[in-house]
Order: structure tokens, then C-alpha cells, then sequence
């Protein structure tokens, strides 16, 4: 008796999941900004009106206009598509003569694909640590120091540049990491909007000022290996 009653409560529950996923058909998902193909088949349809779209933020927009036919096929361009989320569209037409709406929906991204937490979480920790890797990369280039033998015997400590340099480029290659997967997780919450073009434009001007100062740095320490080697050496 029990299995029964199992086997009952089984079927209607595969029932009402049946109907539930027919109630709304997905079209997939679309990167912001991109148009959305919305498609209809009726073979048995004099027309088929796109009626309603509603926005991620729950607004639903009366549209009422008829779709592009070509046979029993029928499409309409949907643009409007700059807000990040679930969108539900709703068409209508009149199969054998009675007015029929059915609704599909889809999903807007920042890139076209959906991003879970995991991802969004992996992202953020490998900035971060591309970020702590620069610091201790900047770090490690002010430790260099050696001690070398002048000319005439004496000790004196001094910087090995070869590998400040060296320290240095590291801490300049993971800056760069850094700040590119930032605007990457920037742009996978919150799409191309205000706050990530900002961001795009500030960390771009900094990453020019931080190249200079970079290239600047490099002649210099060149320059004192040099001179170094030319003391050492008692070259003039």
C-alpha cells in the first residue's frame, strides 16, 4: 500500500515538473548589449505578435508587434538588453484560430556566459594573491644588498643590481596580472557599466605612469652597474 502511494505521489511530481519547464522555455543565454533572436514556430498561425517583455528588475513593457514570417518560422530582433539578469518574453498567436501566448526567457551577462560564485571567487583570489606576490617581490628588491672589494681592499656593501632588477620585474609583471583580472571580475558582477569604466581608465593611466617609472628605473640601476663594475675593475 505504501508503494503504492509512493509510486502515485512519484508520478505526479514528474507531472507538475513536466508542467512547470513547459510553462517557461528558455532561449539561453546573451552578452550584454548583443541583440536576442526571438524565435516562434506555428504551422498553423495567421500571425504571431511579440506582447510583453519582462526587465531583471521585475517592469514589464507592453510591446504588441508583430514578428518577421517566413513560412512557419517566426523571428523578431530584440535589443534592449543593457540591464544584467532574467528577462521573460511573451508571444502570442492563434493556432487553428485561438489565441495562444506562450513565454520563453533568457539570461543577459557581462560576457554571454554564466558565472557562478565559484568562478567569481577563484577570480578574486588569484588578484589578490597576484597582488601579494608584488608586494613581496617589491619587498625582496630592497634586500639586495652585497659586499664587494674596491680597488684599493676595501669591503663595501652595495646593491646587487642584477637582481633588484630582477625582483623588480616580477613585482611589476604581477602588478599587471593584477589590476587585468581585477577588471575582468569587475566587468563578470557588475557588466560594463559607470564603475568598471572608471576603473579601466584610472588603472590604464596608472599602468603608463608605473611603466615609465618602471623604464626609468631599469636605466638607472643599468647605469650604476656599470659604474659599479668600472670601480671594481679601476676602469675609468
Amino acid at each position: 500500500m505504501k508503494l503504492n502511494k509512493l509510486f502515485v505521489y512519484l508520478i505526479i511530481g514528474m507531472f507538475l515538473i513536466t508542467l512547470a519547464s513547459a510553462e517557461v522555455q528558455t532561449l539561453g543565454t546573451f552578452k550584454q548589449g548583443d541583440n536576442v533572436e526571438i524565435q516562434q514556430t506555428c504551422s498553423n498561425c495567421t500571425y504571431v505578435n511579440l506582447q510583453s517583455v519582462t526587465y531583471p528588475n521585475s517592469t514589464t513593457e507592453i510591446i504588441d508587434i508583430a514578428m518577421t514570417q517566413n513560412g512557419y518560422y517566426y523571428n523578431y530582433d530584440f535589443n534592449k538588453t543593457s540591464s544584467i539578469g532574467s528577462y521573460i518574453v511573451s508571444t502570442c498567436g492563434d493556432p487553428d484560430g485561438v489565441v495562444t501566448c506562450v513565454n520563453y526567457d533568457y539570461y543577459v551577462t557581462p560576457t554571454g556566459e554564466i558565472s557562478n560564485n565559484v568562478s567569481v571567487s577563484l577570480q578574486i583570489f588569484v588578484s589578490l594573491s597576484c597582488l601579494f606576490l608584488m608586494l613581496i617581490f617589491l619587498y625582496f628588491s630592497t634586500k639586495t644588498q652585497r659586499e664587494s672589494i674596491l680597488p684599493n681592499g676595501v669591503p663595501k656593501k652595495e646593491d646587487n643590481l642584477g637582481l633588484k632588477l630582477f625582483f623588480y620585474g616580477l613585482s611589476f609583471i604581477f602588478l599587471i596580472s593584477h589590476v587585468l583580472i581585477t577588471q575582468i571580475v569587475l566587468q563578470n558582477v557588475f557588466g560594463e557599466n559607470f564603475l568598471t569604466s572608471v576603473y579601466t581608465i584610472v588603472t590604464w593611466i596608472l599602468l603608463m605612469v608605473a611603466t615609465l617609472i618602471s623604464l626609468y628605473t631599469v636605466l638607472k640601476i643599468t647605469f650604476m652597474e656599470v659604474d659599479n663594475f668600472k670601480r671594481r675593475t679601476g676602469l675609468k
